[in-house]
């Protein structure tokens, strides 16, 4: 039973397309994880810049007096979780 295994993995494996998979796989892999790491770096370089302007577009909300009271109270609670987050 263990000769018919080997022989069946040594038929997989001497295909040129098995390879091509295989090669495919692991560049996708690497590609993914590059990716990934790229990405994380350049969000977290200017999430303190973006939080000060979302606090200041909704401090410039509340200013406004146009504004019903949902949208004024929307403006305020995430006002003050942007604030919480600024603090970190």
């Amino acid at each position: 039973m263990l000769r018919l295994i080997i022989n069946e993995n040594m038929k997989i494996y001497r295909r040129f397309r098995t390879w091509i998979l295989l090669i495919l796989l692991v560049v996708i892999s690497v590609g993914a994880s590059v990716a990934y790491k790229i990405e994380t770096q350049h969000s977290t370089i200017g999430w303190r810049s973006e939080t000060r302007a979302a606090i200041q577009t909704y401090e410039n909300r509340l200013k406004d007096t146009s504004i019903n009271e949902m949208l004024r109270r929307e403006a305020q609670n995430k006002l003050s979780v942007l604030q919480i987050y600024k603090a970190l």
